[in-house]
């Protein structure tokens, strides 16, 4: 059986890369999976995945805490609100086929912009929470 936070990332990856619009605002097919070195900017990589379980009464459910970091130098603080806006309207209560899971719900928590140390670079973190449950 696939890991639950595997499915969900695998198919999170799956949704972004695929958007037209998400690549036309990082100038490309930049959705990564973790955070590259010297990678062309803009761009929105899966960061950390932290998976915790949360039974419920009827079902095993587990509730997952997923990062997606947007990184952009040229385009600044106006370029990571426009890529993580597209990034929160495709995932916010997204319906996703996960692998051997189903995705119970799947919600934007929080969003996070800052300029970095070098006054040149600006990051955006998205953070997710989902909830998925076994395939009986």
């Amino acid at each position: 059986m696939t890991h639950a936070a595997f499915a969900l990332q695998k198919a999170v990856y799956t949704l972004l890369s695929g958007d037209a619009e998400l690549t036309s605002l990082t100038g490309g097919s930049r959705v990564h999976d973790g955070p590259p070195r010297d990678a062309a900017v803009p761009f929105v990589a899966l960061d950390p995945v932290v998976t915790r379980n949360a039974d419920g009464d009827i079902a095993p459910i587990e509730e997952h805490s997923l990062t997606l970091a947007v990184l952009s130098r040229g385009g600044g603080k106006k370029e990571v609100f426009a890529i993580a806006e597209r990034v929160v309207a495709l995932l916010h209560d997204a319906d996703l086929s996960l692998d051997d899971h189903r995705l119970v719900s799947l919600r934007c928590e929080r969003q996070e912009v800052r300029q970095l140390a070098d006054k040149k670079s600006f990051r955006g973190d998205l953070r997710f929470r989902a909830v998925t449950e076994p395939l009986t």
